[in-house]
Parts: structure tokens; C-alpha cells; sequence
């Protein structure tokens, strides 16, 4: 009968050794909150549970886990009724295998798979069969209806929410109160990259140059239109408002 308590002993000792490696750490922005643990010899390291909020509403935005400052497991993203708008898994901070995206009414839209490269399903909308698009073709532009049109995965509601904390607001036209909407023409190529950034719709300088600013960080989660089977570039037109609250 000792061994097995000098086992157990051993086995408490060993867990509470790890519980004491790593602390909570916060990191706040004007509007968002991180809550990460790190390991309590190097800081800079993140080793465990990771949470995002919004940090007005308290409302989680993201969870997941690091190992070693590298995203992995289970990854989710919420929308601001608290439900899941992404979810998928990471390994060595990369996405891996099929990751799930799902619309407001928690209904799923996409699925797309990290480890092919392809989109296996996307739920079509009714926008999908009727709204005329721009797909430049050398010098010349075609206006067409497309069999899918380019899908920011994760859909609106993720790819506004990350346009509203990754907007940068300029400090004299927040000083000024100024309330404008800017709309920004870009091409999604054949690959998914976006590119060809025009100021659409103009307000002030500032107000333009951040908006397209803010644009350029969400560019990486595009899946390319497709035109009579094969994948096109596309001209979308995205509109970005600026407004002070009182």
C-alpha cells in the first residue's frame, strides 16, 4: 500500500509545481481587453488560456490556448450576442484542418478547409445569384453575375468587428467631432490577396488614408470569386464609417 501513496504524493507535487509556472496577465486598448497567462520566468511567453473582450461591454470576443507563444486547440470567435461566429483549430500558430463559419443567426455559412486550401461549403444567399459584379479582364472590365462571389470568412459580422478595433481614428478629426463614411474600392485576385486600394466615396484626407489603412489588416482571410468555374479577381466596394459619439 506505500507505493501507491508515495505515487500520488509525487503526482501532487508535480501539478502544483506546474500551477505555480505561469500568471495572469491583462492587456488593455481603448477598446478591447486581453486575458492570457504567460510564464512567470519570461513574460513575453503566453502558455495557456487565452481570452479577448470587448472591453466597454465586458462581452468575449475570442477564446483559445497557447503553447510555447504559439496559438493551439480550439479557437472561437463571438459575435455580440455571444454567439459563435468562427471556431476552428490551431496548431504551432497556424490554422489547421476545417474551421466552421457561421452567420448571425448562428445558421453555417462556410466551411474552409486550412490544410487544402478550399472552400468544402458555402451556404448561398440569395445576394449570391442576383448582384451584378466588376471582374477586370486586362484593360476592361466586366459586369457579371458570379457563381460565388469573394468570401471574407467568418462573414460580416467578424470582418466589421475586426474593422472596428483595428480603425485607426485620426486625433484632430475625433478632436473636431467629425462624422463621415468613406468608401473604399479593392480587388480580391484570383488567390485571395487583396489588392488595387481607391478611395471611392471621399471624405477628409486623414479620414481616407485610415479607412484603407484598416482595410489592409483584415486582407488575409479572403477566399476568391469564381466565374464559370475558375477563380476570378473582383472589385469590391466596402464602406467604413467614422463617427464621434457625443
Amino acid at each position: 500500500m506505500k507505493k501507491p501513496i508515495t505515487t500520488f504524493c509525487l503526482a501532487l507535487l508535480g501539478l502544483s509545481g506546474f500551477a505555480q509556472v505561469t500568471r495572469t496577465a491583462v492587456k488593455d486598448t481603448l477598446n478591447t481587453q486581453e486575458k492570457y497567462t504567460v510564464l512567470k520566468s519570461n513574460p513575453n511567453i503566453r502558455q495557456g488560456k487565452y481570452t479577448l473582450y470587448d472591453r466597454p461591454t465586458g462581452k468575449i470576443l475570442t477564446t483559445g490556448f497557447y503553447t510555447d507563444n504559439k496559438k493551439t486547440g480550439t479557437w472561437r470567435d463571438y459575435n455580440y450576442k455571444d454567439r459563435v461566429i468562427a471556431e476552428g483549430e490551431y496548431k504551432d500558430d497556424q490554422k489547421v484542418g476545417e474551421w466552421k463559419y457561421y452567420d448571425d443567426l448562428w445558421r453555417l455559412s462556410d466551411i474552409y478547409d486550412f490544410n487544402r486550401k478550399i472552400l468544402t461549403y458555402h451556404r448561398a444567399t440569395h445576394a449570391d445569384s442576383v448582384r451584378i459584379y466588376q471582374v477586370p479582364r486586362g484593360k476592361d472590365t466586366l459586369s457579371v453575375r458570379l457563381d460565388r462571389p469573394p468570401i471574407y470568412l467568418g462573414g460580416d459580422a467578424l470582418m466589421y468587428r475586426n474593422l472596428q478595433y483595428n480603425l485607426p481614428y485620426p486625433s484632430d478629426a475625433q478632436r473636431r467631432k467629425i462624422s463621415a463614411k468613406v468608401v473604399i474600392s479593392f480587388t480580391v485576385d484570383e488567390n485571395g490577396n487583396t489588392r488595387d486600394y481607391q478611395v471611392y466615396q471621399s471624405a477628409r484626407n486623414d479620414l481616407n488614408q485610415a479607412a484603407i489603412k484598416a482595410i489592409k489588416l483584415i486582407q488575409n482571410a479572403w477566399v476568391p470569386g469564381v466565374l464559370h468555374g475558375k477563380n476570378v479577381p473582383v472589385v469590391l466596394h466596402l464602406p467604413i464609417a467614422f463617427k464621434v459619439d457625443d
